[in-house]
């Protein structure tokens, strides 16, 4: 009996290991898209769920996270984004990671002529850079971008 008992608990902990192991916790990056050509700066929060050694790393890397903009409850783009069809105030974001620099694009697949994109500079817990929304030539609007890696 003890044999088979100490069977099934090292199974059950096997079982966990591998769940986590497939499932790791996500890390929550909070971040802020500022205007840029206002005389008071308008702050849009947000905040990113990504695995958490998808930025920080010397590595090349690529994954996507589950993000929101702003309130989760408005389903329109508050300011100082411009209304976008090709952006939603909840979805999912491509990040892509090359050495020390991030780049994450907020926009809907298959979208064109349209959409948020961010690029940034890793600074250890932080990343600092510039937001986009694009447009059929250059871009809608744009600023600077702050995100920092949350509690």
């Amino acid at each position: 009996m003890k044999g088979v008992s100490k069977l099934v608990i090292g199974t059950l902990l096997l079982a966990a290991s591998a769940a986590r192991f497939q499932h790791p916790i996500r890390t929550r990056w909070r971040f802020e898209l500022r205007s840029a050509d206002r005389p008071t700066v308008v702050r849009l929060p947000g905040s990113l769920e990504l695995d958490p050694d998808l930025i920080g790393s010397d590595r090349l890397s690529a994954g996507s996270g589950a993000y929101v903009l702003g309130n989760d409850s408005s389903r329109t783009l508050p300011a100082p984004l411009e209304p976008d069809p090709c952006v939603p105030s909840v979805g999912k974001a491509d990040v892509f990671q090359t050495h020390d620099s991030v780049f994450i694009n907020f926009t809907l697949p298959s979208a064109s002529d349209c959409g948020l994109i961010v690029h940034g500079a890793v600074r250890s817990d932080t990343v600092v850079g510039t937001w986009y929304q694009r447009a059929d030539s250059g871009y809608r609007t744009k600023g600077p971008f702050v995100m920092w890696r949350g509690q």
